[in-house]
């Protein structure tokens, strides 16, 4: 990666202030430099503990957590939060830069009609160090985290990474059958739509630090995916702009965003290329607006064979 000051740029120049009504929370996306002059930028995440009543227990994430009513701000929380889970001191600036934030991402409540519940505020940070030296600093708290691992940044835009989980979104989000019908949903192909993600091991993971036992990760097969993955994106996304050689992860092109059914790509459309609130960096190109046409077609029409359906039922 060229000077690190070309993606704090991009990064402050894709940011504004715009305070958040909902509760907030924020989280460190550590940049590592390779061990080696040929090797890729490295990325670290965590994996979170097995906790029975942590509904995102065991899933790939990144340091953070939630603000507290003593920190100075996003960058702030995800200092302390970083600290307290896994040990890296990033507010030392001999060891740490902060190179600036991501676009806010919105985390949804399955039942409310308003389901907007929590604003989570990614910050950038760049080590001095590799990740492999960084091992003899990590103390990692069993609670909230089941190990470190670190990543080459351009193994994410790996295919062979790639796979897709079918979720029922009725379920999930229950407030959408308050605004449409099931049957409409249904038809319209968005009743249990797939959702990308990346097995890490096959992106060439690498265990950084663990809590007990042994974490084998070609058995974890630990999977990077839903917020922690749009996230990723939208770093890829400032990358291309500062880089242009940058590898892209095309919401249209990439095998990472399946379009199996024809309103498929909307809602990814919909999910990792509207613009941010916290930002005005936009995630979506010209040629993905013209792609999306299709979908967006396909679910006006959906709903116009449903609505005249309903009509010709009741005469």
């Amino acid at each position: 990666m060229r000077p690190l000051a070309d993606l704090a740029a991009a990064l402050n120049a894709a940011s504004v202030a715009n305070p958040s009504s909902a509760p907030t929370a924020a989280v460190a996306l550590i940049l590592c430099p390779p061990a080696a002059s040929n090797a890729s930028v490295d990325l670290l995440f965590i994996v979170r503990a097995d906790n029975p009543d942590d509904a995102w227990s065991g899933h790939v994430a990144f340091p953070g957590g939630r603000t507290s009513v003593d920190d100075a701000g996003p960058t702030a929380t995800a200092i302390r939060e970083t600290y307290e889970e896994i040990g890296l001191d990033l507010s030392n600036t001999a060891a740490f830069a902060c190179l600036g934030p991501l676009p806010r991402v919105h985390v949804f409540h399955s039942r409310r009609i308003a389901p907007v519940v929590l604003d989570i505020e990614p910050v950038v940070f760049a080590s001095g160090l590799p990740a492999a030296r960084l091992v003899d600093d990590m103390v990692l708290e069993p609670s909230e985290v089941r190990a470190v691992l670190s990543v080459p940044l351009t193994a994410l835009t790996n295919v062979d990474a790639v796979s897709h989980i079918a979720l029922p979104l009725l379920s999930i989000f229950a407030f959408v059958d308050n605004l449409l019908p099931e049957t409409l949903w249904r038809e319209a192909g968005l009743d249990a739509p797939l959702f990308g993600r990346l097995d890490l091991h096959t992106c060439g993971a690498q265990v950084l630090a663990l809590v007990g036992g042994r974490y084998v990760l070609d058995k974890a097969r630990p999977m990077l995916w839903g917020i922690s993955l749009r996230m990723v994106i939208d770093l890829f996304h400032i990358l291309d702009e500062a880089f242009d050689d940058w590898p892209r992860l095309h919401v249209t092109t990439h095998p990472l965003f399946p379009h199996n059914k024809p309103a498929q790509l909307l809602l990814t459309w919909l999910m990792y290329t509207l613009p941010s609130q916290g930002s005005p960096h936009p995630r979506i190109t010209k040629m993905d607006a013209i792609a999306t046409a299709k979908p967006v077609i396909a679910l006006l029409i959906a709903m116009a064979h449903w609505f005249s359906t309903r009509t010709e039922s009741k005469l």
